[in-house]
């Protein structure tokens, strides 16, 4: 998990619909090795609790996306054109899905409609 060291450039932030966890992509254009995906549980009052889970992806985090029913998390790799899926645990954990990632560049989800391609994800 997290540690005190400062992590690469946030890029991407989102929120699950109930409002318990936020999920920053991080990672810079220039980089060269994988980027971290970070969550953290939020307290009532909207300031961040403890760090729940952690997932490498491809170089450079884009575009961090919550499906609107709050069960799947997608994250977009600029520096290596691939989609990161994953599923949101009840307890704000992530857990891969399956046959990802993603390789293509362009991908449509029919059930949220969103269209994604590598480093946008549009409603």
């Amino acid at each position: 998990m997290w540690t005190a060291e400062p992590l690469p450039l946030q890029k991407g932030v989102a929120v699950t619909p109930d409002s318990r966890f936020v999920y920053v992509g991080h990672g810079a254009p220039t980089d060269t090795a994988d980027s971290v995906l970070t969550s953290f549980a939020l307290n009532a009052d909207g300031s961040l609790g403890s760090n729940v889970a952690e997932a490498t992806n491809g170089t450079s985090a884009g575009e961090v996306v919550v499906t609107p029913d709050g069960r799947f998390l997608y994250v977009t790799s600029q520096g290596s054109d691939r989609l990161f899926g994953y599923r949101i645990g009840a307890d704000g954990s992530l857990t891969a899905v399956p046959s990802g990632p993603f390789p293509s560049l362009e991908a449509m989800d029919f059930v949220s409609f969103y269209f994604v391609s590598s480093s946008h994800i549009f409603p």
